[in-house]
């Protein structure tokens, strides 16, 4: 069994390591961008301090990890994963309806999800870690330290919309919800509909003068 236990952890942290950078990259680029948002761009620049946190804990997980790094995971990691979901449920900051599910969210969620479960079963599996270690202590702290990072980044956003009250990024936010799809699809549909009767009245109004002049 220690032989088994002192193989299986060295995958495990290369497992970590690898979700944890690509997910540090996704969301330094592309995530990123999809949030530019007008001056001050608080969304961009969360995203990529996060990405570059992501970055770190996965070169560390694979070349130096320690109980500390395993922490900062699962706060950063575990954190923006739960973040994703609450946003789901509840307003996003700056903005008047929740996230709305995305392929690239969902695929960013997924490789947070898998860096997390490794990352307990590395600290279960790990030869100085596992014998004051047990799955349930693991798991259940692991879950407080999750839902303290998801807790953090979410009233810290939301303090920083009573700092900038006048703030909005509805129409400047790229990543909308199908319900604001929806609602825009109706009011362009709406705007084209407006146009085209005002330019038929206009053309009315220019045949009934050109009549009149013509008589």
């Amino acid at each position: 069994m220690f032989n088994y236990i002192q193989k299986i952890h060295h995958p495990l942290r290369h497992i970590v390591g690898a979700c944890s950078i690509v997910a540090g990259l996704l969301h330094t680029t592309i995530v990123a961008n999809m949030h530019l948002t007008p001056f001050p761009p608080l969304e961009t620049i969360f995203f990529i301090g996060i990405g570059i946190l992501q970055i770190a804990i996965g070169f560390f997980f694979f070349f130096k990890p320690n109980i500390s790094i395993y922490r900062l995971g699962l706060l950063i990691n575990g954190g923006v994963a739960m973040l994703y979901i609450f946003m789901q449920f509840l307003p996003v900051p700056f903005m008047d309806s929740s996230e709305g599910f995305d392929v690239l969210g969902l695929l960013v969620l997924v490789i947070e999800i898998i860096a997390v479960k490794s990352s307990i079963a590395w600290l279960i599996t790990h030869n100085k870690y596992s014998k004051n270690t047990n799955f349930f202590f693991a798991t259940s702290s692991a879950t407080v330290i999750i839902f303290v990072g998801a807790l953090g980044f979410y009233s810290s956003s939301m303090g920083m919309e009573k700092i900038f009250p006048e703030r909005n990024i509805v129409h400047s936010h790229r990543h909308t919800t199908s319900k604001e799809r929806h609602k825009t699809k109706e009011y362009i549909e709406n705007d084209n509909h407006h146009k085209i009767q005002g330019k038929e009245s206009t053309e009315d109004v220019k045949n009934h003068e050109h009549t009149e002049d013509h008589h």
